[in-house]
């Protein structure tokens, strides 16, 4: 939000209240809703794609997706999972959601192949077990099925350096309980999406090498992103954050 309380938010990608009109922490999710616009408009309009959104938080997917031309939101039966027992008063349309408090660390609720698409954005790298919980969004996955992924990242010799320090220096969060106990870069994370032998990854894309500080004011102008998304498409791994889009392998 704005530091000066007389100042009205700006609305980030003209959907939710920020202090920048593009701000690169949320460009993810301008990105994530693309994608399930693209999977769910060259389906069947008369049924109805189910989603399920891991870490749900405030709902922001259904915001961005809500966004899109078309009705695509109203094609979609959204379905959240969190660990915050403030849940139900947060999220964004609370009464389209069915929603729930489960830890994917302990498994999911569902049957087998109950969503055709599956949402997960900084999430995994607070889990002890990621492969787990890649393998827990296979099952839960239809072949064919759309999965968008991403976690925080750093340039390779950075991020062994960060695991080296995570062996002597606590990460815990107070706040959450726990922190990020893993660190990926864009390559190491691709690795691990792989290794499930589940998924086909149809691409890898980074987000905001650098924002805020000095460089915010750019963060209003629509050409600032563009470049950022041109320039991190093609080199993700001095990407802040990456976002794997793939479908499920039968």
């Amino acid at each position: 939000m704005s530091a000066d309380p007389a100042t009205p938010p700006v609305l980030a990608f003209g959907v939710e209240p920020s202090d920048r009109r593009f701000r690169l922490r949320l460009a993810r999710y301008p990105a994530l809703a693309d994608a399930i616009g693209a999977f769910v408009g060259r389906r069947d309009t008369a049924v109805a794609t189910r989603l399920l959104d891991i870490g749900c938080g405030r709902g922001r997917t259904l915001r961005y997706v809500e966004a899109l031309p078309g009705g695509i939101a109203e094609r979609v039966e959204w379905v959240g999972v969190d660990l915050d027992p403030r849940l139900p008063e947060r999220l964004h349309h609370r009464a389209r959601w069915h929603a729930a408090l489960a830890d994917i660390s302990h498994g999911l609720p569902f049957r087998d192949a109950a969503f055709d698409v599956v949402v997960c954005e900084q999430v995994i790298e607070h889990l002890d077990d990621p492969a787990a919980a890649l393998s827990e969004m296979a099952r839960v996955l239809r072949p064919g099925g759309l999965l968008v992924v991403g976690v925080p990242t750093f340039p390779p010799g950075v991020a062994a350096l960060r695991d080296l320090a995570a062996s002597v220096v606590s990460r815990d969060d107070a706040k959450h309980g726990h922190g990020h106990v893993q660190t990926f870069s864009a390559v190491s994370f691709r690795r691990l999406v792989e290794r499930t032998g589940a998924f086909e990854i149809e691409r890898l894309r980074g987000f905001r090498s650098a924002s805020g500080g000095v460089l915010a004011p750019l963060e209003d102008r629509r050409w600032w992103w563009r470049l950022n998304g041109v320039m991190l498409g093609a080199f993700p791994w001095f990407a802040a954050e990456v976002q794997v889009v793939a479908r499920r392998l039968p």
